[in-house]
């Protein structure tokens, strides 16, 4: 075990798993509306309805790495506040 993981106390594990986890769920939060407010209602400015799907498409394809990253943050979060001392 490293160093810096032998100094790190139960409540430190339990504090770096909450930050952890609260980052994770801002992001699906923060995305979430992000999609229904920002990238969906974009696309009413646009005139013709293939644009709006491209436009929607992109940036959905592009806030995709986000969407693992927030799933991930996530569930490790919760399991490893989960975990016994």
């Amino acid at each position: 075990m490293s160093p810096i993981m032998q100094m790190m106390t139960a409540t430190d594990n339990h504090a770096v798993a909450q930050a952890v986890h609260d980052v994770g769920s801002a992001l699906w939060f923060g995305g979430t509306v992000m999609g229904v407010a920002g990238v969906n209602r974009s696309g009413s400015d646009l005139a013709q309805g293939i644009d709006r799907i491209r436009v929607a498409e992109s940036a959905w394809s592009r806030f995709g790495p986000v969407q693992s990253y927030r799933t991930v943050a996530t569930a490790k979060g919760v399991l490893r506040r989960l975990m016994p001392d």
